[in-house]
């Protein structure tokens, strides 16, 4: 749906080169959400994959306070590895369900296709691990507008 933002700008020629495109940054909240709702209905793989991304939520936030430098450094060391052995897992486990219906499948088909944008924030220690900071902001707006109509 919002795929047209982080398309390549055109070939016309601007006064600003220097100006970098947008490039997606994904929600792990979305990600994790996914493995949450196959877990309630007792799926073991999506508990695996629960506990793996609330490894990932619990290594982010104890750096949270550190400057944006040494978040983007710490987060590489640390956190690469886990994001890789997760992906890896997750394409490992979506190939043997790819055939099936259900929320596993959806939740680790998911995860693999926004790998990129999953693992965005590993760039940048200004960038959050989510984006519900700016979906409680864009609530308020969205409940105002029943409630001033």
């Amino acid at each position: 749906m919002f795929d047209i933002l982080y398309r390549p700008p055109d070939d016309t020629p601007t006064d600003d080169d220097a100006v970098e495109p947008c490039r997606e940054v994904a929600c792990w909240s979305h990600a994790r959400r996914g493995f949450w709702e196959a877990t309630v209905a007792k799926c073991v793989v999506a508990r695996e994959g629960l506990a793996r991304i609330g490894r990932i939520f619990e290594l982010d936030a104890t750096w949270r306070h550190r400057a944006p430098a040494e978040i983007a450094a710490l987060r590489n060391a640390h956190l690469r590895p886990h994001l890789d052995a997760f992906f890896a897992w997750a394409q490992l486990e979506h190939d043997k369900v790819r055939d099936q219906r259900g929320l596993l499948r959806s939740a680790l088909g998911y995860a693999t296709r926004q790998q990129d944008g999953l693992m965005r924030f590993l760039e940048n220690g200004r960038l959050e691990m989510t984006n519900n900071r700016s979906e409680r902001a864009l609530r308020t707006i969205a409940v105002g507008r029943k409630v001033w109509s």
